[in-house]
């Protein structure tokens, strides 16, 4: 049943307080709404209007049978620029004994407060607030919000958030980092029951690496879910019956390359049926040439493409592509940064691509791949990207990179060679001009030939240009 009382009380008029004098404030529009019980977090709501401040208590915990709400408020110092210090005592009166509580929404009007800025002592808050003429201040310890359907709990303190249920998502949910409200931002560190509990239209879900604490039963019952994707380099807290009835042994576990040992060696996650590691974001820096190879076609607007056409002159030849297809490596000159995630490509059954003229092979991998070189072959990795290096003669490829193989043996193709050190020369040839574009490569001057062609690389001899300077080997 809905009550609405509205109170008065005795004013007091104010007067100016010495350091150790007390001011009675006046109060009135006492109102009290019962709401029955809401298991919802305390809140306190204050909004001042010149020397009027109302106070809006949230959920406050009371006697069913409360009659009337007795505001008792304080004002103290305030004067020769001391701080001023608000204190309002709420109590109940009721004509029944029991134990039973539930809770109300609470609002009055304080009279007499000057301050915009006071200590304020009230319910389960005490601490300073700063208010803004007109506009609401919200003062909370806990508080559950929604966002897209999902409930998150938030701590005021911690400026953390809990997910507590997203039973209601559908297909492949990413969970976020952070939640924001109210101006500010909360980091994800849990996920608590129900969260995901019976959902069955939940197919894959991603858990960031901010999330340290995974409650009981979280993903009970998912009977669709085929991949989680667990960004957590250390194994999150794990709570009872987390996968129970759902069927994970035919489901895969994504986790970072370094901590599969961990995941493997761990319950409830070493029940999964497949445990891979997750590949980082493969980065791409303007001007900078690089490899690609996709299984999808590639974006022709992201920069200059460059596939392997022909062997001329001692010199390995990339004719610009206009077109760039699927499953095709490529050089490539970046107009701008960006990044590919592998773990969002379908990957599957894909190990690489390759093509091949005059003995030499230009392989795209899709994966991360780690070799040594077979003999009678030289690589060539053309990245100069941190995920494409060269560790003791064994040679580490990124994912969605490429490299070069070329069979020195061929004594048709590469007559009067000596050995692998001698690397034949890389040139780009540009579509509209015929000329190579002009990347910043990392290391030394900018190259070209004779015929204003970039290389890179210095030859390995003959006449170069490098910085401008013409130079001889």
């Amino acid at each position: 049943m809905r009550r609405n009382l509205l109170l008065l009380l005795v004013a007091l008029v104010p007067v100016v307080a010495s350091a150790d004098d007390t001011q009675e404030l006046t109060v009135s529009d006492i109102e009290f709404i019962d709401e029955g019980y809401n298991d919802e977090p305390p809140m306190i709501i204050l909004t001042k209007e010149g020397s009027a401040l109302n106070v809006h208590l949230m959920n406050y915990s009371a006697h069913p049978d409360t009659e009337e709400f007795i505001i008792t408020p304080k004002m103290s110092g305030g004067s020769d620029g001391e701080l001023c210090s608000v204190s309002i005592g709420v109590s109940y009166i009721n004509y029944s004994v029991t134990t039973v509580i539930t809770t109300f929404n609470v609002s009055f009007n304080v009279h007499g407060i000057e301050a915009d800025s006071f200590y304020f002592s009230c319910w389960w808050y005490k601490g300073m607030v700063s208010l803004t003429e007109g506009e609401p201040l919200e003062l909370w310890e806990n508080k559950n919000i929604s966002k897209d359907g999902v409930i998150y709990a938030l701590d005021n303190k911690t400026k953390t958030a809990t997910l507590s249920s997203g039973r209601h998502v559908e297909g492949e949910y990413n969970i976020p980092s952070e939640v924001g409200y109210g101006g500010q931002t909360f980091l994800l560190t849990s996920i608590d029951y129900p969260a995901f509990a019976f959902n069955t239209s939940l197919t894959s879900v991603i858990v960031p690496q901010s999330v340290t604490n995974i409650g009981n039963a979280v993903f009970q019952n998912c009977s669709n879910l085929n991949d989680v994707y667990c960004y957590a380099e250390n194994v999150p807290e794990t709570g009872i019956n987390v996968f129970n009835e759902t069927p994970i042994a035919s489901a895969t576990l994504h986790v970072p390359a370094g901590s599969v040992d961990k995941y493997k060696s761990t319950s409830p996650w070493s029940d999964f049926g497949s445990i891979v590691a997750i590949e980082p974001p493969v980065t791409y820096t303007q001007g900078q040439m690089a490899t690609i190879i996709l299984p999808t076609t590639p974006d022709a607007k992201m920069g200059k493409y460059y596939r392997l056409d022909r062997c001329e002159d001692g010199k390995i030849i990339f004719e610009q592509e206009l077109q760039p297809q699927a499953r095709t490596p490529y050089i490539i000159v970046p107009k701008e940064d960006f990044s590919i995630d592998p773990n969002t490509l379908d990957l599957i059954g894909l190990s690489c691509d390759t093509v091949s003229i005059e003995g030499i092979s230009f392989i795209g991998s899709y994966s991360r791949k780690k070799f040594d070189c077979q003999e009678g072959w030289y690589i060539d990795i053309i990245d100069t990207t941190t995920d494409c290096q060269i560790k003791e003669k064994v040679y580490l490829i990124g994912a969605l990179r490429a490299y070069l193989m070329v069979n020195w043996d061929d004594p048709i193709n590469h007559p009067g060679t000596k050995g692998p050190e001698e690397k034949l020369e890389i040139v780009l040839h540009d579509y509209s001009t015929g000329l190579t574009p002009s990347p910043s490569p990392i290391g030394e001057g900018i190259i070209f030939d004779l015929q204003g062609r970039q290389l890179f690389g210095k030859p390995q001899k003959g006449i170069y240009i490098e910085s401008g300077k013409k130079k001889v080997k």
